[in-house]
C-alpha cells in the first residue's frame, strides 16, 4: 500500500488562537459542491466553507479575521498542485465518479472509502487518488476522456464510434475541479476585497 505524504490535521493556529477544523475528505466535498451554486457573492462563500470547515472556534471571529482563517485552510491543506491538460478539458469528478473511485481505492489500497468518511484527511485522499494504478477502473476511465477523437480512416470507424459512446457515457458536467476552482477564485476575490478596503481607510 501507498503511503499519504501529507497528515491530516485537525486543528491550525490564528493570532495565538487555535481553530479546530474538519478536513476529512467528505466534508471538504460537500464544501466544494456547495460552492457551485451560482448565486452566492464571494463573502457568502467564504461564509459557507468557514462553518463547514470550522467546527470549533475559541472566539467570535470578524469578517477579516473569517477570511484569513479560509486563506490558511485553502492555501495550506487544501490546494493540490495539479497539472492541467494542455486542452483544458476536465478528466474527473470526484463526486459523480465515486462509485469508480470506490473500486479503485479498495483495488489498489484495500481501502473501503465509505467506512473511512469523516477520518481520511483530503491530503491524504488526493495524495491516494492522484497515485492510482492504471489498472482501476478510474484512470481506465479518465483514459477515456482524455483521448482525443482521431480523423476517420477506412480503418478506424469502428474504434472512433466505440471511443465516442465511451466519452458519452462518462462525459462531465461542472466537474470537482472547476468547484474548487470557483472557491479559489472566491479566496482571491475576497483578499482583494480586503487589501481595498484597508487601502480606502475604511
Amino acid at each position: 500500500m501507498k503511503t499519504p505524504y501529507k497528515k491530516n490535521i485537525d486543528a491550525i493556529m490564528h493570532r495565538g488562537n487555535v481553530y479546530r477544523v474538519n478536513l476529512a475528505y467528505d466534508n471538504v466535498l460537500r464544501m466544494y459542491k456547495m460552492q457551485s451554486e451560482k448565486n452566492l457573492t464571494d463573502e457568502d462563500r467564504m461564509a459557507i466553507a468557514f462553518k463547514m470547515l470550522v467546527i470549533e472556534s475559541p472566539r467570535k471571529v470578524s469578517l477579516q479575521d473569517m477570511y484569513e482563517i479560509i486563506a490558511i485552510v485553502h492555501q495550506e491543506h487544501l490546494a493540490i498542485p495539479v497539472r492541467e491538460s494542455k486542452d483544458k478539458r476536465k478528466y474527473l469528478d470526484i463526486e459523480k465518479d465515486f462509485i469508480y473511485l470506490y473500486s479503485s481505492f479498495v483495488m489498489d489500497y484495500g481501502i473501503d472509502l465509505i467506512k473511512e468518511k469523516g477520518k481520511l484527511g483530503w491530503f491524504e485522499f488526493m495524495s491516494l487518488l492522484l497515485g492510482l494504478s492504471i489498472n482501476t477502473k478510474m484512470r481506465e476511465i479518465m483514459k477515456v476522456r482524455s483521448t482525443k477523437i482521431p480523423k476517420r480512416t477506412k480503418h478506424n470507424g469502428e474504434y472512433i464510434k466505440s471511443l465516442m459512446e465511451a466519452q458519452a457515457m462518462y462525459a462531465l458536467e461542472t466537474t470537482e475541479e472547476e468547484r474548487a476552482e470557483m472557491f479559489a477564485e472566491s479566496v482571491k476575490n475576497f483578499v482583494a476585497a480586503l487589501k481595498g478596503s484597508v487601502n480606502n481607510g475604511r
